[in-house]
């Protein structure tokens, strides 16, 4: 079963890596930032300051945000997955982001869903696009492969609803 998910994952990845085109991988990388550690910061930031309502929200989504980067730690150390792309040029170098399992964007985005739309139930649909598109843009990029990204949204889920019931 193992090797039949890899064998998929390398498929899935070649596909990507040769048949990348120049302005789609402008814009996915666009589209990539918006599930980033530093795009969030500078939005929780501003909607702690900014929106006082919202600050409950915040603070949950920031005990995911904890609980979700232990995980990342955890299983990137354990499993040490190497990613698909040959030249990660846009990694920050942090020991973590030399391997891709599990996608941490794409944990983000599954723990964001899960809090926020707990929250604001209205714009989950808008939530799951978003979401959706931040979890392909890491495929088309090559920065992580298909299992990757679906252990990132199950982590992810679970995080949220972890972060929920904590705080």
């Amino acid at each position: 079963m193992i090797s039949k998910m890899q064998y998929l994952d390398t498929v899935i990845s070649n596909w990507f890596i040769n048949h990348q085109s120049r302005y789609l991988s402008i814009l996915f990388r666009m589209i990539s930032t918006l599930g980033a550690g530093h795009s969030m910061v500078i939005i929780y930031v501003s909607t702690w300051i900014f929106v006082p309502n919202f600050r409950r929200v915040v603070y949950t989504i920031v005990l995911g945000e904890i609980i979700g980067l232990c995980v990342i730690l955890v299983f990137r150390r354990l499993v040490k997955r190497k990613r698909p792309c040959t030249n990660p040029q846009f990694l920050i170098p942090f020991p973590w982001h030399k391997n891709s399992f599990p996608s941490h964007h794409a944990l983000r985005s599954a723990m964001l869903l899960v809090v926020v739309s707990q929250s604001f139930p209205n714009i989950f649909i808008f939530l799951l696009v978003i979401a959706g598109m931040v979890c392909f843009s890491r495929i088309y990029l090559t920065m992580h492969f298909l299992t990757d990204i679906l252990a990132g949204i199950i982590f992810g889920t679970i995080v949220g609803y972890l972060a929920i019931c904590m705080y």
